[in-house]
C-alpha cells in the first residue's frame, strides 16, 4: 500500500513546476571562480580534453581569468587544469553543447555569450531535479504525498536552493549526489529486492559526490560506508551471505569513483592528494567562530538565510524517536563535515552569502518538519503566524532572487572591512534590500539613494 501511495506523487508535474521557476529567474550569466568549470566543459566538447584552452574568449570576465589563471594549477604535463572536481564541467558539457550548436546555426550571435546563457541553465536543472529526489526521499519516511510534495517546495522556494540555482557553484550538484546515495541507502536498507541494484547506485552517488566538492563529501560517503557495513553486519548469518553481493558491489562502486578521482589528482597536482581546494590558513582555535558563524551569523547563518528550518526544529524530537539510525547518520555527517572546514580560516569568509559550504545540511534537517506539518498543533496553529513565517521567507529569498549577489559583494569589498559576514549592517538580507530600493528610487527620481556604511578607516565611510 506504501508503494502504491508513493507512486502517485505527480514528479512530472512538480519537475514542471521547479524548472519553470528555475529557468524562468536563470540570471543567464554567471562569475566566479567556477568560471574553471565552464572552461573545462569548453575544453571536453571542443578539444576533448579536460585541461584548459589557450582559445581566447568574447566574454571579459572569462578572459580576465584566463589571463590571471585565477585558481587553476599547473599540471606535470605543462597544461592549466581546474582545481575543482571534474562532475560539475561533465554535467556542463551537454549544455555547452547546446550553445555551441545553436551558436553555430546563427552565426551572428556571439559564440561565447551563447554558451555561457547555456551552460549557466545547468543549476537550475540540478536543483529542479534535486527537489523531486528530495521529495521522493521524504515520501521513504512514511509522510503523505501532500506532505512530501510540500517539503520539496519549501526546499526550493524556501531554502537558498533557488539561489544558488543561479550560479555556477558545485554545491547543488555534490547535494544532489548526496541525496540520490541516501535515497538508494534507504532502498537498500528497506525493500527486499534488487539489493544489488541500490548497493551500487547508492555507491555511485557517493563516489559521484566526490568527483564534485571533496572537502564535504568525502565524509558523507565514509558515512554512509559505515551505515551499509552497520546494516550487513547486523544481519544473521544466511543474510549475510545473500547481501554479500550488495555489500561488495556498494565498494566497488565508490572505490571505481575514488579510483578517478585520485587519477585526475595525479594529472593536475601530480600528486594523488592535494588540499589545494582549500585555500587560507588553518587555525584550531577558529571552529567556534566557523560554528557560530554556520548557526548565527548575519552573513551565512543557515537559520537566517533558510527561516523554513525554524519549523524543523519543532519535529527533530520526533523523527529521532521514529528514525533513530537515520538520525545518527545525518548527526554524524553534519558533525563531520563541519569540524573538517572550521580549522580553513578563508573557507569560511564572507565571499559567498548565505550557507553554502553547509548547505548539503538544509534537506537533511529539514525532513523533520514533515512531523510538524502532519501534527494536529499545526494545524492549530494561527494563520498569522504561518502567514508571518512566509513573510519572513520572502523576505529573505525575494531579495536574494532580485539582486545579483556579485553586485552587493563588490560594493561591500569596495571598503576595506574583511569578515563582513559577523557585522549585521553588511549583511545581504538587508543589502538587497537597499539596492533593490536604491535601483527603484533611480527609475523613479532619477537618483540612487545615498546610504552611508562605516566602512574602511574613520571618517572615510563607504557610500551605496
Amino acid at each position: 500500500m506504501k508503494q502504491q501511495i508513493q507512486s502517485r506523487i505527480p514528479f512530472l508535474v512538480c519537475l514542471s513546476l521547479f524548472l519553470s521557476v528555475f529557468l524562468f529567474t536563470a540570471r543567464g550569466y554567471y562569475g566566479g571562480d567556477h568560471f574553471l568549470s565552464y572552461m573545462t566543459a569548453e575544453s571536453i566538447v571542443l578539444n576533448h580534453s579536460l585541461y584548459l584552452m589557450d582559445r581566447w574568449s568574447d566574454v571579459p570576465e572569462i578572459r580576465a581569468h584566463q589571463e590571471m589563471q585565477t585558481r587553476a594549477v599547473t599540471g606535470p604535463d605543462g597544461n592549466r587544469y581546474t582545481i575543482f572536481g571534474i562532475a560539475m564541467p561533465l554535467a556542463m558539457a551537454p549544455f555547452y553543447l547546446v550553445g555551441h550548436v545553436a551558436a553555430r546555426l546563427i552565426p551572428s550571435l556571439p559564440h561565447d555569450m551563447v554558451t555561457m546563457f547555456s551552460v549557466s541553465l545547468t543549476n537550475a536543472v540540478i536543483t529542479a531535479l534535486t527537489c523531486l529526489v528530495f521529495i521522493a526521499y521524504a515520501a521513504r519516511f512514511g509522510f503523505r504525498n501532500r506532505t512530501a510534495v510540500l517539503l520539496g517546495i519549501w526546499y526550493g522556494l524556501g531554502t537558498m536552493a533557488w539561489n544558488y540555482s543561479q550560479y555556477s557553484f558545485a554545491e547543488p550538484l555534490a547535494l544532489l549526489f548526496i541525496l540520490c546515495a541516501l535515497l538508494a541507502l534507504h532502498r537498500l536498507c528497506h525493500s527486499a529486492e534488487r539489493r544489488l541494484r541500490w548497493a551500487v547506485l547508492c555507491g555511485l552517488a557517493a563516489g559521484g559526490g566526490l568527483l564534485t566538492e571533496v572537502y564535504s563529501t568525502i565524509f558523507v560517503a565514509v558515512a554512509v560506508s559505515i551505515f551499509v557495513f552497520v546494516w550487513w553486519w547486523q544481519q544473521p548469518i544466511a543474510g549475510k551471505k545473500r547481501d554479500a553481493p550488495a555489500l561488495i558491489g556498494y565498494g566497488l562502486a565508490l572505490s571505481g569513483c575514488g579510483v578517478l578521482l585520485l587519477l585526475f589528482n595525479l594529472v593536475r597536482f601530480g600528486v594523488l592528494f592535494s588540499n589545494q581546494r582549500l585555500i587560507g590558513d588553518i587555525s584550531w582555535a577558529y571552529p567556534p567562530v566557523a560554528l557560530y558563524n554556520l548557526l548565527f551569523s548575519s552573513g551565512m547563518s543557515i537559520f537566517a538565510y533558510c527561516p523554513v528550518l525554524f519549523v524543523s526544529l519543532w519535529g527533530l524530537r520526533r523523527f529521532y524517536r521514529q528514525h533513530r539510525a537515520e538520525s545518527f547518520l545525518f548527526l554524524g555527517i553534519a558533525v563531520s563535515t563541519t569540524l573538517a572546514l572550521s580549522p580553513w580560516v578563508d573557507a569560511w569568509s564572507g565571499t559567498s552569502w548565505g550557507p553554502r559550504y553547509s548547505f548539503h545540511l538544509v534537506p537533511l534537517l529539514l525532513l523533520s518538519a514533515g512531523y510538524v506539518l502532519e501534527s494536529e498543533g499545526w494545524r492549530r496553529l494561527s494563520v498569522w503566524v504561518k502567514a508571518g513565517l512566509t513573510a519572513v521567507v520572502l523576505f529573505v529569498q525575494a531579495a536574494s532572487i532580485a539582486v545579483n549577489q556579485g553586485n552587493y559583494r563588490a560594493m561591500i569589498f569596495s571598503g576595506d572591512v574583511v569578515p563582513v559576514q559577523f557585522i549585521p549592517y553588511y549583511s545581504p538580507i538587508v543589502g538587497h534590500w537597499l539596492l533593490i530600493l536604491s535601483n527603484v528610487s533611480r527609475l523613479l527620481t532619477g537618483s540612487a539613494l545615498t546610504i552611508q556604511y562605516p566602512t574602511g578607516p574613520p571618517g572615510k565611510p563607504g557610500q551605496l
